[in-house]
């Protein structure tokens, strides 16, 4: 989990690079690293899996009540558009069917 989120804040500044940079020679961190969305959900699942006790059904409940905590708290991580809308809807259908 540590190295997923170190890797989400190094790799930061390059997410939308449209200038495909490949190469080792960069910082590992710099003024323009942050975590986004990807280090907020990683959280969010791992604390809902833990609440979830290994049982199926209340892991899954677990994990989505966790994921919308953690996108309220976190509203401008960089969710993408359908994500963001999963996030704020109340339409059970949209809940239920988890996107």
């Amino acid at each position: 989990m540590l190295g997923a989120i170190l890797g989400d804040i190094v790799g930061s500044p390059y997410e939308f690079d449209h200038n495909n940079y490949k190469h080792k020679d960069f910082p590992l961190l710099s003024e323009k690293s942050h975590f986004t969305d990807d280090t907020v959900m990683t959280i969010a699942v791992a604390v809902g899996l833990i609440a979830g006790d290994g049982e199926p059904r209340r892991t899954f409940g677990e994990v989505q009540s966790e994921m919308r905590a953690w996108g309220s708290d976190y509203p401008h991580a960089g969710y993408g558009g359908m994500f963001r809308g999963w996030l704020h809807t109340r339409d059970v259908k949209y809940l239920l069917l988890g996107f």
